[in-house]
């Protein structure tokens, strides 16, 4: 678990959990707060160390082979066992930024995705020891439900690339599953916010990580949230640039 949230757990209840109507030093334990208040509990700079599971597998078919990859990470278990620890209940949790990576099994598939587009290999895509398995490489495939190589998306030619593609420039992109996301969902987050390192896949597949949050329901019993996790960006806006220079277009 990161150091930086044992310490924000650890230092006392009071940071933990904050009834809306008191002032911070009258909060009362966790067993006898008002009927009344409501504890808002927040956390920040996870860094995709709380994984859903450990660690993701490419699709539904593929089995991560270490046993504890088939488990949450060790930081979700200490996550849940401070909540049932500190007896919280009915309660509305907010993720506070840098919630999706740095960490290593945040970013990778346990196994590398099949179908690994290479053109510089001819086109071949049979199975590497050299295949990638960072998630920012890959783009969802929808239609044909295969993660596809950037390659894939901006080279390949087919139909199906240029209709991904397409998708991708409207800002309709999508994902299957994300294991840090499935964190947030488990518990029962009410809301997170982006941080410099939930950048680190881009602003599109953020965009794709907020709407897949939005659409799983949540199931957490204690969370007074039960409508998906909404990713508050109102303060952000896209704004893109020429990979290269060009010409601009004469009036």
């Amino acid at each position: 678990m990161p150091r930086s949230f044992l310490r924000f757990l650890m230092t006392s209840s009071v940071l933990l959990f904050l009834p809306s109507l008191l002032p911070a030093q009258d909060a009362p334990p966790a067993d006898s707060a008002d009927a009344g208040s409501v504890r808002v509990l927040y956390t920040g700079k996870l860094f995709g160390y709380f994984r859903v599971p450990n660690a993701q597998p490419p699709d539904a078919t593929t089995v991560c082979l270490d046993s504890d990859k088939t488990t949450n990470s060790h930081a979700v278990q200490q996550f849940e066992e401070k909540v049932k620890e500190e007896r919280l209940e009915k309660f509305i949790l907010v993720g506070m930024g840098d919630n999706f990576a740095p960490g290593i099994e945040a970013r990778k598939f346990c196994k590398p995705p099949g179908h690994q587009f290479k053109k510089a290999h001819n086109h071949k895509i049979k199975p590497s020891p050299y295949d990638r398995s960072g998630k920012e490489f890959f783009a969802w495939d929808e239609k044909n439900r295969v993660w596809r190589t950037n390659e894939y998306v901006g080279e390949n030619g087919s139909d199906d690339a240029k209709d991904l593609e397409n998708k991708l420039a409207a800002g309709l992109g999508s994902i299957p599953r994300d294991n840090v996301a499935d964190f947030f969902v488990r518990e029962g987050y009410a809301a997170v916010v982006p941080g410099k390192h939930d950048f680190y896949y881009g602003a599109e597949r953020l965009r794709e990580l907020a709407v897949y949050l939005a659409n799983e329901p949540i199931t957490n019993d204690n969370s007074l949230h039960g409508r998906g996790v909404q990713m508050l960006g109102v303060n952000l806006v896209i704004d893109t640039t020429w990979r290269k220079g060009h010409q601009p277009l004469s009036d």
